[in-house]
């Protein structure tokens, strides 16, 4: 998903529920929830659906210092 469209559907929502608490949920099963603590972060993500073990992140700052472009924000 791209954020435009995840605003997008954030805006929508805000309309009818502008003061409810959000959580995020700890795995793609939905197997527990939590609240979001954080601010969205700009970085680097490097990832396939297939090889999720692969995954890796680079925050805007280590980006920074070891060259490289922000593709990607990380929602919690």
């Amino acid at each position: 998903m791209k954020l435009k469209e995840y605003i997008t559907v954030l805006k929508d929502i805000e309309q009818t529920h502008p003061d409810v608490e959000v959580v995020c949920s700890s795995d793609d099963e939905g197997n527990t929830f939590g609240k979001v603590h954080y601010h969205p972060a700009l970085g680097r993500f490097s990832g396939s659906e297939h090889h999720p073990s692969e995954d890796s992140w680079q925050t805007e700052g280590d980006l920074e210092e070891d060259g490289g472009e922000v593709n990607a924000v990380c929602i919690n």
